[in-house]
């Protein structure tokens, strides 16, 4: 890498009905090159709904 390229960081998120492991493939891709990757795992909907429910929120 010359001194000219910058280095980026990346948050990288998840569609639905994934979790951050959809990005085991371009993660290393990108550290690799320099660049400074994290990755954000969502809850799942139904851990939402049992987590609401136990703080006794009404749940839609």
């Amino acid at each position: 890498m010359n001194k000219y390229h910058m280095k980026n960081i990346y948050i990288l998120v998840h569609g639905a009905w994934a979790d951050e492991n959809a990005w085991g493939y371009l993660k290393p891709l990108l550290e690799k090159d320099g660049h400074t990757v994290n990755t954000v795992n969502l809850p799942a909907m139904e851990q939402t709904k049992r987590t609401l429910t136990l703080f006794h929120c009404k749940v839609m």
